[in-house]
C-alpha cells in the first residue's frame, strides 16, 4: 500500500487545479518521499504538459489500454516519464507500440492504479472538477484509499457557490477513508478574513491561498515544473501526511 494518496480538485474550472497538483507533488518529493502524480482528467491535454516534460518518452494513459492484471509497481513507475522521484502518469498521446488514441478501460484503469497503490511513494492525484470527480472513478475510493482532499477554490462569489454545491454533491455520494478535507484558495489576492469564513460555513479548513501569478504561465511556457506559491500548501500538506506525523 502506497504511503499516502493526495487528491487535488478545483471546484470551479480554470483555477489551476493541475498547476497546483504538480507543486504539491513536487513539495513531497524534495521534503519526505518520492511521488507518483497521476493524471485523472484523461479527456485534457495531460500533466506532462503542465510539467514541462511532455518531449520526455515514458507511458502515458492511452499506453495502458490494453493493460491486464497488476504489474509489478517499480517496473510501471520505471517506465513513467519524469525525474526518478517525481514520475508521473499522464494524459495525453500514445508513446509506445501501435497508433492509437484509445484510452484505457475502466478495468485497465483499476489495473494501473492498484499497481501504483502497492509502491512505497506518495500519490498525488489531480482528479476532474466537479461531480465528475466524485462520479467517475470508484477506483480512487476502492483502491487508493485517499489521506488527503485538497479542494482548490476561488474567492469570487461564484467560486464560492461552486464550492457549496460541490461538498453537497461530496456529501451525497460519501468518501471512504479520507482522513480530512483541505481548502486552497486561489485568486489574484488573499482576502482577509475569507479564511475563517469559509471554515466556519463549511466545517473545512483553509490551510493556504494560491495567487495567480502571471510567473506560473511563464514557468510551464518555459518546460519547467511548476512551484511558485505553493511553499504554504506544501508545508501544510506534508504535515498531515502519515509519514510526518510519525517523525
Amino acid at each position: 500500500m502506497s504511503i499516502a494518496t493526495v487528491l487535488i480538485t478545483g471546484t470551479s474550472g480554470g483555477l489551476g487545479a493541475s498547476s497546483l497538483s504538480a507543486a504539491v507533488a513536487k513539495g513531497i518529493a524534495d521534503a519526505l518521499r518520492p511521488v507518483v502524480l497521476i493524471d485523472l482528467d484523461l479527456d485534457g491535454g495531460g500533466l506532462d504538459v503542465t510539467c514541462g516534460i511532455e518531449h520526455l518518452d515514458g507511458l502515458r494513459w492511452p499506453d495502458l489500454s490494453q493493460l491486464e492484471g497488476k504489474v509489478p509497481p517499480d517496473r510501471l513507475i520505471r517506465a513513467l516519464p519524469g525525474p526518478t522521484e517525481r514520475k508521473v502518469l499522464s494524459a495525453g498521446p500514445l508513446r509506445a507500440g501501435p497508433s492509437s488514441a484509445e484510452s484505457p478501460s475502466q478495468a485497465g484503469r483499476r489495473d494501473a492504479l492498484a499497481s501504483l497503490s502497492a509502491s512505497e511513494r506518495v500519490l498525488v492525484v489531480d482528479l476532474p472538477r466537479g461531480r465528475c470527480a466524485i462520479e467517475s472513478e470508484s477506483a480512487v475510493w476502492d483502491i487508493l484509499r485517499p489521506t488527503l482532499w485538497l479542494l482548490l477554490v476561488g474567492t469570487r462569489t461564484r467560486g464560492l457557490a461552486d464550492l457549496d454545491a460541490f461538498l453537497t454533491h461530496v456529501d451525497r455520494r460519501g468518501t471512504r477513508g479520507v482522513d480530512a478535507f483541505l481548502i486552497v484558495t486561489g485568486g489574484p489576492h488573499h482576502v482577509s478574513g475569507l479564511d475563517e469564513a469559509i471554515t466556519q460555513h463549511t466545517g473545512v479548513p483553509v490551510i493556504g491561498h494560491v495567487p495567480w501569478r502571471p510567473a506560473a504561465a511563464r514557468t510551464a511556457d518555459r518546460g519547467e515544473w511548476p512551484h511558485s506559491g505553493a511553499q504554504e500548501v506544501v508545508r501544510a500538506v506534508c504535515r498531515r501526511l502519515p509519514e510526518a506525523r510519525a517523525a
